[in-house]
């Protein structure tokens, strides 16, 4: 007698048995290869981070340097410090235990964030020149702030 597709019986059940073996084998592919994208995702957002904490750092020191009052520089490193844990929270895929705390440290960064960049304008000898290094920190840190905000889960 024969089954499915002009098959004999035991011929038919082989042939289910090769494409199961292989969508398997297929599946098993394209999650080591969703696997190895998401390390490579994570490894980067870290490697951001790390230059992230880099940089901040040199700027906290900078402040300090150009005469940045201690009111200001100490909040700011504060500050800096919770976004570099942020973007290592992100990169980790964390609980959502870290979201309550960040839910509401997230608009006190913002709010660092805003002003720095007003006391870096009025600190500055001639605000204009100051405007480039500005636009170019804003767009450096957005991925930062967008981990952090991430990391807080705000629901729609």
């Amino acid at each position: 007698m024969k089954g499915s597709l002009g098959l004999k019986p035991r011929a038919a059940r082989a042939t289910r048995r090769l494409v199961l073996y292989l969508s398997r084998q297929t599946t098993l592919v394209r999650e080591a290869m969703r696997l190895s994208f998401v390390l490579l995702g994570q490894l980067a957002v870290i490697a951001y981070g790390v230059i992230y904490f880099l940089l901040a750092s040199s700027m906290e020191a900078e402040n300090i340097q150009q005469g940045y009052s201690l009111a200001y520089v100490l909040p700011s490193m504060l500050a800096q410090t919770f976004v570099v844990c942020g973007i290592f929270l992100f990169a980790l895929n964390t609980s959502g235990e870290f979201a309550r705390i960040w839910r509401w440290l997230f608009p006190l960064l913002i709010a660092e964030l805003a002003a720095g960049m007003v006391i870096d304008v009025t600190h500055a000898a001639d605000a204009l020149d100051i405007v480039p290094d500005e636009l170019f920190s804003v767009w450096f840190v957005a991925p930062a702030y967008y981990f952090n905000f991430k990391v807080a889960r705000y629901r729609h």
